[in-house]
């Protein structure tokens, strides 16, 4: 069996990119580069993107995927969330 832990990103932003003819957003990750370092880091380890909506005051996370990087720099889509309903607003969390 696959040892499965959360370890924290350090440097790392969000990509969403908002498909209205579909009615979804598509997340992805992509690293920002530490200031004093020249060269990015890789990140091995299985992760959870969870949401949090504004009907629970954002206090109920819900887990939507796991996702394993291997020694990888995040730069990949990892989810399209079709359960998006319009005038809601979402957290997303890795």
């Amino acid at each position: 069996m696959e040892n499965i832990y959360i370890a924290p990103f350090a440097e790392v932003e969000f990509i969403m990119d908002l498909d209205y003819d579909n009615g979804c957003v598509n997340l992805g990750v992509r690293e920002q580069y530490p200031k004093s370092a020249n060269a990015a880091m890789t990140y091995y380890g299985t992760f959870i993107l969870s949401r949090a909506s504004v009907d629970t005051n954002y206090k109920t996370w819900t887990n939507l995927t796991y996702f394993t990087l291997n020694g990888e720099l995040p730069t990949k889509a990892i989810y399209t969330d079709f359960t998006v309903e319009h005038g809601k607003t979402y957290r997303y969390a890795i």
